[in-house]
């Protein structure tokens, strides 16, 4: 039948998608989604879109810096400011590459099959420091390495394994992380692979540990003879800055972050920047003050544009009506219906800017539910499985029915006589809401009279 459907459904999928797209802006103004940024004395260059792109310190409309095919990440300036390395998934690869920051050609500057994380410049600013196991061979015990910006043989720091590492301006100590979990999503971890701060030197090959919170502590950065990290220790568990002093032992918070942490820092001479929430912002050394940076991406944006996507292979979550003429489906944060034989595609929720998702239809076959955000959480959702309004409906032709918050929930079920409806949540608990007890007693129960387009899934 998923076969079937792909034959007969994609066309019209495609052309139902697109009338309800809606015109984009040529430009992306405050643009969100900057990825891995790094600041030097003026500049501010970021990932974005698989590009990489450089903007001021402060901000306002940005370039592209890079261009090719391919997805380039975690951009650093040289100490000068001069150039920007970054990794390049290029060729099948990924490894390190140095660019001017007027622009041009990347120079390669590593070639080996396995992957390799860029960590920064050396202080001396004629070479990288990275991490990757192809020194080691296991994947869990990679090794810090350092390699010539120009190109060349790599030297394996003597440190037995290790992640995101800098060295101090005297070039004597690596502050370094032995393990990393930078892409993954855990939060408040407390388990065994939460990070934590060495410090290692390079002259008597004498390491020592730096912090022993249950914590996070990561992404270490040197100002100065200080030492910069983040840390998600307290209650609260947010990524926020402390200052850790080898000379005294004393480590002080230097940011109160509430809302959500910091992620991927990186410092330059006058600020740390990094992400949060999507956006970039600047820790400015010199006084503490926190600084959005607001940033234009220009260009024509082309995947913004409306256009035909053919969603055949991009169905998912199908419920099937009881005649099993029809199903309802997920595509691209909408949920349509679709004839399995002959038949109209229909676009129910048609929203730009809402996602619906897990379509599960009543037993009787009059109605849909599914997951909404319009409120800004996923709520249960009601409609008449053709799309039409019906009484109690509010201006969307739904019926929100239940207010559960944050959270994700699973598929909805449906009770056999159609009076509940039951789901899990990312708890694994479950609960179960009576239809009409969960809509205004003024709306139409899902078993009574309704619309005349009530049986378009009853075939």
């Amino acid at each position: 039948m998923v076969r079937h459907l792909a034959r007969a459904g994609a066309g019209a999928l495609s052309l139902a998608l697109c009338a309800a797209a809606s015109p984009a802006p040529q430009y992306s103004p405050d643009a969100v989604l900057l990825r891995t940024p790094d600041v030097s004395e003026t500049q501010i260059v970021f990932q974005f879109g698989g590009d990489l792109w450089i903007a001021a310190r402060e901000g306002g409309v940005a370039s592209r810096l890079t261009s090719a095919a391919g997805t380039e990440s975690m951009p650093k300036f040289s100490p000068d400011g001069t150039k920007v390395a970054f990794i390049g998934d290029y060729d099948g690869g990924s490894d390190l590459y140095v660019v001017d920051v007027n622009g041009g050609a990347p120079v390669r500057v590593t070639f080996h099959p396995g992957r390799e994380t860029l960590s920064g410049w050396h202080p001396d600013g004629e070479s990288l420091i990275y991490f990757s196991s192809e020194a080691s061979g296991i994947a869990r015990a990679p090794k810090i390495l350092r390699v010539p910006a120009t190109g060349g043989p790599s030297e394996v720091l003597p440190i037995a394994y290790g992640t995101f590492a800098a060295i101090d301006p005297s070039g004597k100590w690596v502050a370094y992380t032995p393990l990393t979990r930078e892409g993954r999503t855990w939060r408040r971890y407390r388990g065994g692979m939460a990070q934590d701060i060495w410090l290692f030197n390079l002259e008597t090959n004498a390491s020592v540990r730096v912090t022993d919170d249950p914590g996070t502590d990561r992404m270490p950065m040197w100002h100065g003879d200080q030492l910069i990290f983040l840390s998600d220790r307290g209650d609260k568990g947010i990524a926020n800055f402390y200052r850790y002093d080898p000379a005294s032992g004393e480590t002080v918070a230097l940011t109160s972050l509430a809302a959500s942490g910091a992620r991927y820092p990186s410092i330059g001479p006058r600020d740390i920047v990094f992400e949060q929430g999507g956006g970039l912002f600047r820790y400015v050394l010199e006084g503490g003050a926190i600084e959005r940076v607001r940033v234009t991406i220009p260009g024509d944006r082309p995947t913004l544009r409306p256009a035909a996507l053919d969603l055949a292979r991009r169905a998912q979550n199908v419920t099937v009506s009881k005649s099993g003429k029809r199903v309802a489906l997920e595509a691209r944060g909408e949920i349509f219906s679709v004839p399995v034989d002959e038949g109209i595609t229909r676009n129910l929720t048609r929203t730009s800017n809402v996602a619906e998702r897990n379509p599960s239809l009543s037993p009787d076959g009059r109605w849909v539910a599914y997951w909404s955000d319009r409120s800004g959480e996923y709520e249960l959702t009601l409609r008449h499985a053709d799309g039409s309004d019906f009484e109690g409906s509010d201006e969307h032709g739904e019926r929100r029915i239940t207010a559960t918050g944050s959270g994700w929930k699973g598929e909805p079920s449906w009770s056999p006589d159609g009076k509940k409806i039951a789901w899990s949540n990312h708890n694994g608990e479950m609960s179960l809401v009576d239809v009409e007890a969960g809509r205004d007693p003024a709306a139409t129960r899902c078993g009574g009279a309704g619309s005349p387009g009530d049986a378009a899934f009853a075939g």
